[in-house]
């Protein structure tokens, strides 16, 4: 069994000291010290962090879906990421991400099209993680799907009488707040690019996921 960790910059850990690469964007590998690895420990199960700085909804749902990595009783946690974030895919290593960051012409045609479009990135985004969802279940492994209501909600993207709650493992309204509260809006702390969440709120942010989940896994 093992807890594989999907997400963004958020689970890929950037900015922690062993994740802040002087003159580039991105660290080669995911930190050790990034939330997934924390929860390994309160847990006590193997972690493989396959969450990429930058990533989009679309990168996790491929990568999570395509690779043949999975054992049946193997967990996945997916923070997801921001929905206006994108992928153009050509295969399961080669994959481009667009967000704000990136001055191409592929994300400035994103942003100006289906990015600016609020059902589309929204039904996309539903689609996606519902999709993610059914394909793993079938593999027997168990999910939970962690969503900045903030910037996602799933049922403007579905119009059909679909019960989320009944659908994802999704913990109740309050408890949905907690992840993008700690880990963007209150965080305990900064990592070295005075952007990302440091050490602590890695921890603090662990600490509440294995409280939630503990009696489930």
């Amino acid at each position: 069994m093992t807890i594989k960790a999907f997400g963004c910059s958020l689970t890929y850990g950037h900015g922690l000291p062993d994740c802040a690469n002087p003159g580039s964007k991105r660290h080669p590998s995911p930190s050790k010290l990034a939330w997934p690895n924390i929860l390994g420990e309160f847990t006590g199960i193997e972690v493989e962090n396959h969450s990429q700085f930058g990533a989009s909804i679309k990168r996790n749902a491929f990568i999570a879906t395509e690779r043949t990595f999975w054992k049946e009783g193997d967990i996945a946690v997916f923070l997801w990421p921001h929905k206006s974030r994108y992928a153009i895919i050509m295969s399961t290593e080669s994959i481009t991400d667009l967000g704000s960051w990136s001055k191409n012409k592929a994300t400035k045609y994103h942003y100006a099209g289906q990015g600016a479009q609020k059902i589309d990135v929204e039904h996309d985004a539903a689609i996606r993680i519902l999709g993610t969802e059914l394909v793993l279940r079938e593999q027997g492994v168990k999910t939970f799907h962690l969503l900045n209501t903030a910037e996602l909600d799933l049922s403007m993207g579905l119009k059909q009488n679909v019960k989320l709650r009944d659908t994802l493992n999704v913990p109740d309204k309050d408890e949905l707040g907690f992840d993008i509260n700690v880990m963007a809006k209150r965080r305990a702390d900064y990592g070295g690019d005075g952007v990302h969440p440091g050490l602590n709120t890695h921890r603090s942010f662990a600490k509440l996921l294995y409280k939630k989940i503990k009696d489930q896994i």
